[in-house]
């Protein structure tokens, strides 16, 4: 039986799991305890309006997962419809409610695949879009079509992606799977802001 018979079978034959097998990835290794389908766990997460409660001109709503997004206006609250800020015309000043919506708004369905050389993420069923982990940038834009670029790279058995958009805003998402409780874990650290804002967010596996 030849080689190249063995590694068709191995990547068509097994489907997903056939393909890392043929890149050379174990089941220990961290490309493979990340790839898959996870749903957003809105229970053990933490969200941005927790984080900033005395937010003055509330949130852009749909910042959150949940239906109705989270709550506006100078009191805030969830289920509300989000208040606009005043965003710098010249587009050189700090982001506006908006934009920091469109920025740090949590995906609910999360799809990972992993090669040696790239990470594809599908978020929310929209289009897959790679990550290079050679360094090269790729460019995508937000809703209200704000240019985004990504960058990705491999430390310490995590995935660390850097996303910066107009304004100077950044974010830094660290995908991460925790052993404990077989979750996705992502760090996420948005900048550009009042203040550096921190917070976690846990994924489920998706069930078959």
């Amino acid at each position: 039986m030849s080689f190249r018979f063995l590694m068709t079978m191995a990547v068509v034959g097994l489907g997903g799991g056939g393909t890392q097998a043929a890149l050379g990835q174990t089941s220990d290794d961290p490309r493979v305890k990340i790839a898959g389908d996870w749903r957003y766990d809105a229970l053990r997460s933490e969200e941005l309006a927790d984080k900033m409660p005395n937010r003055v001109g509330g949130l852009p709503g749909g910042i959150g997962p949940r239906p109705g997004g989270i709550g506006g206006g100078t009191g805030g609250g969830r289920g509300g419809r989000g208040g606009r800020g005043a965003a710098p015309e010249d587009g050189n000043g700090p982001m506006g409610p908006d934009q920091i919506g469109a920025l740090f708004r949590a995906p609910y369905q999360l799809a990972i695949e992993t090669t040696d050389s790239t990470v594809v993420m599908r978020v929310d069923l929209g289009v897959a879009r790679p990550l290079y982990l050679n360094g090269r940038t790729t460019v995508d834009t937000l809703g209200d079509m704000t240019p985004r670029s990504s960058t990705a790279k491999w430390h310490k058995n995590r995935l660390e992606v850097e996303r910066k958009v107009a304004r100077g805003g950044r974010i830094r998402e660290t995908y991460w799977f925790d052993v404990e409780s077989s979750s996705l874990v992502v760090d996420v650290r948005l900048e550009g802001m009042p203040r550096t804002v921190e917070l976690r967010r846990i994924y489920s596996r998706a069930l078959p």
